[in-house]
Parts: C-alpha cells; sequence; structure tokens
C-alpha cells in the first residue's frame, strides 16, 4: 500500500514545501525507498509534543537518556547559560503542555556556543552513562580553544524536580584542531569505546570528521586530529551543512542531518571508521522542521528524534522503515485526529539556515513517496505537497530553458 495523507494542510507555506521539494529533485540524487533500508530508513513520523517555551527557544542538541529512558535532554545554542532540559517523551493530547520535567544547571561551566550533545559511557566498558555537552561552535573560524563537558547522567526520578543544580563530577576536556579552528555542530560517541568523533560544519565542500584521542584522560588540553572526510551530494549550500550527529546505541550505524536531508551511515561490525568511509542512505526533509540542529537515537535504537530551533518547535519521532512482502513503501497510517498533537508523516527533517518562518504542526513524511506535509489547519483545498514539488520543478526548468535561449517568457 501507498502511504495515505491527511486532508489536513496549512497553505500558507505551499511555496516554501515545493520550491525546497524542487530543490531536492534538482539535485540529482535518488532518495532511499523502504525496501532499500539496511541500517536506516525512517518512517511513521509522528509529533508527540511541542516546545512553546521562551526559555527553550533554540533547542540546538539532542540525546535519548540512559538513566532515564522516557527523557530527552536538550539545550539551548549559544548565549545561554551553563543548563540543559529534560524532556518527557510521554504523548500529551495538549499541545500546550510543556514537556520540559527538569531545568539542569552546570555550576561552574559555560555556554559560549553549545552545539550537540550526546549520552555514552563515561569509559570504555564502563557501565556509566555520561551526558557530553559539545561547546564547539565557531562561525567565524577563530576561537583559540573549544571544550566538551562530561559528567554523569543524574537519576531524575519517578517525580523530577523542576530545578537541579550539578556542582560536582564536571570534567571538562579543552582542545584545538589540527590545521586551525574549525567550525562543528555534530559530536558522535561511540556507545561501547566512548571513543569521541566531531563533525565539521562547512557550507562549501567535504567535511572532515576529527577524532579526539586521549580525551579525559587528564587535564592536558588536546589535538583533534583528521581522520575522514564525509562528501554530502548536494547542489545547494545550507544541504551540505552538518547540524547535529548520533550512533545508534548498537554502534552499527549514526545518523547525521543537514537543513535538507538525513543521512543514515551503516557500521555493520560496530566500527564507525568504516562507516565513515561507506556510503550513506539519504531521506529529504521536510521543511516544516525549519533550522534544525538537534537529533538522536531513542535508546532502544528502533526510532529517531528530531527538534529544531525555532519556537513553537516540534518534538518529533520517527521509526525505522521496512518494506512489506510486496516490496512496496510500509503504510503510515491513516490520518491522525485533528485534535491530536500527533501526526502521522514520515521522512525526516527541517529546512534552512536562515531564520526562515517556522511551522511547528508540519511533520516530514514517511519514505520517498510519502505524504509531503502535514500540518494543522483543515482546507478543503488540500493539495499534496508532492505535486507542488513537481509543479515548481517544471516551471524552475521552464524559466532555465528560457533563458538558456534567451526568449522571453512571456513570448506569447
Amino acid at each position: 500500500m501507498k502511504p495515505r495523507c491527511s486532508a489536513r494542510q496549512d497553505l500558507s507555506r505551499p511555496l516554501l514545501t515545493a520550491l525546497l521539494t524542487a530543490g531536492a529533485v534538482l539535485s540529482g540524487t535518488p532518495e532511499l525507498r523502504a525496501e532499500e533500508a539496511v541500517c536506516g530508513g525512517w518512517a511513521n513520523g509522528q509529533q508527540v509534543a511541542q516546545i512553546n517555551e521562551e526559555r527553550l527557544a533554540e533547542s540546538s542538541g539532542l540525546a535519548a537518556g540512559w538513566q532515564n529512558p522516557e527523557v530527552l535532554w536538550t539545550h539551548n545554542d549559544s548565549g545561554d547559560s551553563a543548563r540543559l532540559f529534560a524532556l518527557s517523551t510521554a504523548p500529551s493530547d495538549d499541545s500546550d503542555a510543556s514537556p520540559i520535567l527538569t531545568e539542569l544547571t552546570l555550576e561552574g561551566a559555560e555556554n559560549v556556543d553549545w552545539e550537540d550533545m550526546a549520552i555514552g559511557p563515561c569509559t570504555a566498558g564502563s557501565q556509566t552513562p555520561c551526558i557530553y555537552v559539545a561547546d564547539f561552535g565557531d562561525n567565524l573560524k577563530q576561537r583559540d580553544e573549544v571544550v566538551i563537558y562530561r559528567f554523569a547522567e543524574p537519576d531524575l526520578g519517578s517525580q523530577p524536580a523542576a530545578e537541579r543544580t550539578l556542582r560536582e563530577g564536571i570534567t571538562a576536556q579543552r582542545f584545538t584542531y589540527e590545521g586551525g579552528p574549525r567550525d562543528a555542530e555534530a559530536l558522535l560517541v561511540d556507545p561501547q569505546s566512548a571513543e569521541i568523533f566531531i563533525i565539521e560544519k562547512v557550507d562549501d565542500g567535504p567535511s572532515q570528521v576529527f577524532e579526539l584521542s586521549g580525551a579525559f584522560d587528564d587535564d592536558a588540553p588536546l589535538v583533534a586530529r583528521p581522520i575522514a572526510t564525509l562528501t554530502l551530494a548536494e547542489n545547494f549550500n545550507f544541504g551540505r551543512m552538518i547540524t547535529a550527529a548520533d550512533v545508534a546505541p548498537d554502534g552499527r550505524s549514526f545518523s547525521l542531518r543537514t537543513y535538507t536531508h538525513l543521512y543514515t551511515y551503516c557500521a555493520p561490525g560496530g566500527d564507525l571508521r568504516q562507516a565513515f568511509e561507506s556510503e550513506p542512505q539519504r531521506l529529504l526533509v521536510n521543511p516544516g522542521t525549519i533550522q534544525g540542529e538537534a537529533l538522536t537515537y531513542a535508546r532502544d535504537g528502533a526510532s529517531i528524534w528530531l527538534t529544531s530551533e525555532r519556537l513553537p518547535a516540534p518534538l518529533l519521532r520517527f521509526s525505522r522503515a521496512t518494506a512489506t512482502d510486496d516490496g512496496e513503501a510500509p503504510d503510515t497510517g491513516s490520518a491522525p485526529d485533528p485534535a491530536s498533537t500527533s501526526e502521522d508523516a514520515g521522512s525526516g527533517d527541517d529546512g534552512d539556515d536562515e531564520d526562515l518562518p517556522a511551522d511547528a504542526n508540519a511533520s516530514p513524511s514517511a519514505v520517498s513517496e510519502g505524504c509531503s506535509t502535514l500540518a494543522s489547519g483543515s482546507s478543503s483545498g488540500y493539495v499534496p505537497g508532492w505535486i507542488l514539488g513537481l509543479a515548481a520543478v517544471a516551471g524552475l526548468r521552464r524559466v532555465v530553458s528560457r533563458l538558456a535561449t534567451r526568449t522571453p517568457l512571456l513570448m506569447r
């Protein structure tokens, strides 16, 4: 069966949807279909909650709790104090309900430009989970050194306190990059070895992957050294900007996101270094999560969580896509209840690096031929996003053709 779309669509932003869809089509790279999924492929997108509070206005990192399996940890981008937020993953029918359970302040830490976070073992083979917070954003590439903070994940208990302060056990690993300053927004922590990898953010050309060997062994600053290069086949700069990454709990894959796509790299042997050399699986991002800079695997590895930097920010969950017996894409389910904040969709992520208007109710479409945009607000004039995308492609190609022949567009 083909995925079924809800007959609900906010038509205030069809042009943006169409143009980004058209851009992805014109880029020439085929999208991943469900039957091609090996270690990745994501379907059944669902908006579980919505972030509306100004204190969490720019969610820029996400990590699924180990000590607290029903919790997602997140933090703001630059300019905020050194604090994390624990979010509930429990679905809510109340769109105004806040998913924030706890605000955790890190005493002695500083938020210059926090860009990503991860949870992994505190040391190789350790059963104690640690939270890693990466303060390595450097848009101007001028910071003398950057830092990753590490501390044991606190147990929030069955009734989390609204506010907590962590005063002890926070260690800081300061480092520089071989070759000079870099801007980065993606952190990977191996779930078995606790090895740390950093993926730089660039708007033109390939991104280098750096390894921070010997992290937290002592107080000495380190040098992160390049070990691999990731080349993303995108024609637009914002499609090459890597804004978040995470490793699957079993260590057999990792995923990263840009402002336009979600990529999953397979490491069947559990060696991330091999994954860096593999060909990724690629899914088109939905423009409903514009300015998306946060991604994490669920603790069981069966789904991925995403959110974005613009309020109101949807908290989205995507399950793994699997092929049906006849090889067709999986059914994403019937149309969601208009009264519910949970919405079926499917391919999944975000939009552009610029301050574009966000549509918090839009959730990504399932597989490459699934629903393109779902949003609150009923309309009798529903037009599927993929039709808008094809129309935009046709229009853009006509423009290019006319310009190439120097023929006026309004010739007749």
